[in-house]
Order: C-alpha cells, then structure tokens, then sequence
C-alpha cells in the first residue's frame, strides 16, 4: 500500500513524501509539495508497480541467470549430443558476461552489449567471432531462455527474442574448376593414403559430408541398387545419396577389398576408429597447386555441378540433405541457362515457334 509522508524542513516548507512498495517489488518514493499531487503519483505508480510485477514471474526475481543456465546443461544439453559440446562453452561465455544477473535483469540492451563483447573478443582459437558464429550464441541462450518460460516457469518472456540477428554472409560457395579437378584428383591418385582418391572422387559426386563419408560403414551401402543410405546427418533426418558412375565402381571395389572385421567402409589406423585426412589432404592441394581450398568445398562442387547440369532446387536439397531452399538459392546462378531454357521450352508449346 502506498504511505504519504508530512515532512516539514527547519524553514517551515512543508512537503509530502510518496511511498510505494509490493512484495518482492522494488520501492519507489517521490516527494511533492502538494499532498493530493503526492497522492495521484502513488496511486498510478502503485498500479504500474503491480502490472510489472505480474509481468514477471516472482522466481526470475530470485533466481540469477547462472542458475538457469546450469539447469539447462543438466536437463537439455544431454538431449542434444551433437551440438552439446559447443553449446556448453558458449553457455560458459554467457555465464561469465551475464551469469551474475538476476533473471528478471536479463533485459534485451545487456545482451545487445555482452554480443558487443563477443564480436569485440576473440573466442577459443583467438580469431575474431563472426556474425553468424554471434548469432549461434544468441541462438543457445534464447533457447535456454524458452525453456524457462515454456518449462519451468522461471521467466513469462524471453528477452533474447527482442534481439535482432546480425546479418549472415551468404555462405562460401568455393568450388574445383575443371582443370583444379583433373589436378586435384591426379594428386589424390598418387597419395600415401590409398583411401584418400576414393574419398575424394565420392565427395564430388554425391556431396556427401567428410564426417559422413568417414563414418560410412559397409551396411550402408547397395551398390546393386546404386544408394548409400545415411541415418545420422547434421540436420537429424535420414537420408538416401545416389551413387553412380566411377563413384558407384570405386566403392564396390572397397567392398570386395575391405577384411570381415572392418565395419567401417574406409578404416582408420586403429580399429573401429575413422580415417583421418588432414595430412594426405593437404599434401594433395600442394601437389594439384589448388589453393584455398576446404575439403567441405567439394560438397559446394557437387552441388554447383549438379546446379550446372540442371538440378533443380528441390533436387539439389534432396540430394544434399537441406531442408529448406534457403542453402540452395547459392547455386541458382549457375543453373540460369537451365532456367531460360525451361521458360522457353513452355513459350514454343504454348506459343508456338517465334519466326526470327
């Protein structure tokens, strides 16, 4: 309830003191020279106090934000095994800028300033965070944060929400021309690593991922059928890759080479364990004189070959494993000529020839 307080000064000027104060609120006071002045102010601040307080939950008042991050990587991170590892330090960059914050304190102007701060600092392999890498972090916290509301009910509102995303760079879309190819794979060709030219030649032609091609065990495989089934991906759902031409013909062949005891389609060093590519890779690139080149560039090659021969965007995500259009629309460039011929193709049925 709000109190009015007569205070009078050694001079004999006389002025009213409002005070206001809820439960588990914060008080407020302002002082008037007129006691009805004094009055008013107390009863609107009395409801703007009360409308706030309902506004958030009584726990998040409590409750500091390290408390509800914890939370979060007891109960949800080991749901999540993939993306666990880098959620949790990203979840410690946080705890550190904001962990001593109060739930209810957690406005959208200081996570605007502690992602000022990420962008400033370097991370883990002291390089500067890009935008995109920011946003991964923003996207963890605001999913720590949904829970709260959605779960726990900890918070009625999400903060991170009101925070705009920075804009993303379309991508790197770096892929072989004909000629690095011919080079590229004539290096593969010769590697110390017998395994490495298979590998590469698969890559481009199926855009599989390296972890995915790595990790590719024999029963995976039908080569009858020419299919390579995949059922963990990055994004979670399972997937069918085609394999045809020399692709299809090097992997029958690792069947017939492969002993009984590897399960693995391309096996590492110690049994059980993937093959690691770094070196024979990058002996190769220095060999075929290609530069600036990832080995997750060959899966832009295939998607920009497949773009070039007539793909569609739809057939690109299916074979790429998207599952929006938004990663394909990179490549649609490359598939105009396909396009215009598509559009004129209907013009001539429809239409008629136009006499030139």
């Amino acid at each position: 309830m709000p109190t009015i307080e007569r205070r009078a000064s050694p001079g004999g000027i006389v002025r009213y003191r409002a005070r206001v104060r809820l439960h588990g609120a914060h008080t407020a006071s302002k002082t008037f020279r007129r006691k009805t002045d004094a009055q008013k102010w107390a009863q609107k601040t009395e409801v703007a106090i009360r409308q706030d307080q309902y506004a958030i939950s009584p726990i998040s008042r409590r409750k500091p934000l390290s408390e509800l991050i914890d939370r979060y990587v007891q109960e949800v991170l080991p749901r999540k095994p993939k993306t666990a590892p880098f959620q949790r330090r990203q979840l410690e960059v946080w705890r550190k800028e904001l962990g001593h914050l109060l739930i209810a304190d957690v406005t959208p102007a200081r996570i605007v300033g502690a992602r000022q701060a990420l962008l400033e600092n370097p991370g883990a392999r002291q390089q500067a965070r890009g935008y995109a890498t920011t946003n991964r972090y923003l996207a963890v916290l605001s999913h720590a944060f949904t829970c709260a509301v959605d779960e726990w009910g900890w918070a009625v509102d999400n903060p991170v929400r009101k925070v705009k995303r920075l804009r993303e760079s379309r991508g790197r879309t770096r892929f072989l021309s004909d000629d690095e190819r011919v080079r590229l794979l004539a290096a593969c060709r010769v590697s110390t690593c017998p395994y490495l030219y298979p590998i590469v030649v698969v890559a481009i032609s199926t855009g599989m991922r390296r972890a995915e091609i790595l990790t590719l065990r024999k029963a995976q495989v039908d080569v009858v059928r020419g299919v390579v089934s995949l059922q963990e991906t990055k994004n979670g759902e399972p997937r069918c890759v085609p394999l045809a031409g020399l692709a299809r013909d090097l992997v029958r062949t690792r069947l017939s080479e492969t002993h009984a005891e590897h399960d693995l389609l391309f096996p590492g060093m110690v049994r059980g364990r993937p093959l690691t590519l770094w070196k024979p890779w990058k002996a190769s690139l220095v060999a075929a004189s290609v530069t600036d080149l990832r080995f997750h560039d060959l899966r832009h090659t295939a998607a920009s070959y497949l773009a070039m021969n007539g793909a569609t965007a739809l057939e690109l995500a299916a074979v790429l494993g998207h599952k929006t259009l938004q990663m394909v629309k990179r490549y649609a460039h490359l598939s105009e000529d396909h396009a215009g011929g598509v559009v004129a193709s209907m013009n001539t049925r429809i239409f008629g020839e136009v006499p030139k």
